[in-house]
């Protein structure tokens, strides 16, 4: 019943009026406002509140039944507890309605990074916010914080968490030529990579004697942003970088951090920065050593999951996700240009991998 309620408060203007309007009163804004639809979305809606000089970002975050991740309440507690810590490179949770997911931030006023920004001050700047926001994980507040999406604790979990996302790649139709081609696409190219892949870790098991079951201490888990890479970021009016987008964020294995913040395809990182980027996190790690061979033993395995990701357009309840936030409807040309297009970079990808 959640999947019908949740839909419905879209399909009925009324409904989604009056959830904003009580969210909007409910965090102190003047009850006339404007509400202004936002490109850029991926998996949610994305909207600007405004009202004169104020400003605030409204997001409507997609749920759906077979996924139980709770985006809005993760996002929201993650930016509680950094901005109650004093780190500031990122935007203030303003309000929340848990019922109707809806979230109510900070309006950051700046632009997407390109790839040749990403230079050694923007390095630093992602290291020291992952730096900063561990310096309190002993605290109480820290240990109330989720558990992250898809989180690994072991070298058997971050195996599992990638071949999960190939065995649902399986469900892909054959009933189009864009599915078609995906198809023959993930038995000639995508599976041959994981094997690859596997023999990197197996060779790490081997070589350190590691029970692939065994999880890492409690104390060498982080407080992860999860997704994190300059795709979830923003450049303010003073040149400032500041991080967005927590929907996953929550405990975690610092290794998958660094395996994603080097694998993310959409604003990559060279591979240049490895040995400075994984020296600075290992600094706060029990058992440095472990720690990095542990990361360069999962970083191809890592390569393999985000080129999966490229391809969630396949997938339910993916397309809807996206769907939902970008309008798109099954069988529409849109989407099927969208595959297309996700299958070509997915291509690209797989190519252009560095380890």
């Amino acid at each position: 019943m959640q999947e019908q309620r949740y839909f419905d408060l879209y399909a009925d203007s009324g409904g989604f009026s009056k959830a904003v309007s009580n969210l909007v009163l409910k965090a102190g804004f003047p009850s006339k406002f404007k509400l202004m639809p936002l490109e850029g979305g991926r998996n949610n809606k994305v909207f600007c509140i405004e009202h004169g000089n104020i400003k605030a970002l409204l997001k409507a975050y997609f749920q759906h039944p077979e996924d139980k991740r709770e985006r809005l309440k993760a996002e929201y507690s993650f930016l509680n507890f950094a901005h109650s810590n004093k780190i500031s490179c990122l935007p203030k949770p303003i309000a929340a309605d848990l019922q109707n997911n809806l979230g109510l931030y900070q309006f950051i006023e700046g632009r997407k990074l390109g790839i040749s920004e990403v230079d050694q001050e923007k390095i630093s700047s992602a290291l020291n916010f992952f730096i900063d926001v561990n310096k309190y994980k002993n605290t109480s507040e820290a240990k109330s914080l989720p558990i992250a999406s898809d989180a690994c604790f072991s070298i058997k979990e971050h195996i599992a968490h990638v071949e999960k996302r190939l065995e649902r790649l399986k469900e892909i139709k054959n009933d189009s030529e864009a599915n078609k081609n995906a198809i023959i696409f993930i038995k000639n190219k995508l599976l041959p990579e994981l094997n690859k892949a596997m023999k990197n870790v197996n060779k790490f098991i081997d070589d350190f004697k590691i029970k692939a079951n065994e999880k890492i201490p409690n104390d060498a888990a982080c407080i992860s942003p999860s997704d994190f890479g300059y795709h979830n970021t923003l450049l303010d009016k003073s040149n400032n970088l500041i991080f967005i987008d927590f929907e996953y964020a929550g405990w975690d294995d610092p290794a998958k951090m660094v395996c994603d913040f080097f694998s993310q395809p959409e604003v990559s990182v060279s591979l240049n920065y490895y040995d400075y980027f994984i020296r600075k996190v290992a600094d706060n790690i029990a058992n440095p050593e472990e720690f990095k061979k542990r990361v360069t033993a999962l970083l191809p395995l890592y390569k393999v999951k985000w080129c999966c990701i490229l391809l969630n357009d396949f997938l339910e309840p993916d397309a809807e996700r996206r769907n939902f936030a970008c309008g798109f409807t099954h069988g529409n040309e849109n989407l099927n240009r969208q595959k297309t297009a996700q299958l070509e970079k997915a291509g690209r990808y797989l190519e252009n991998m560095e380890f």
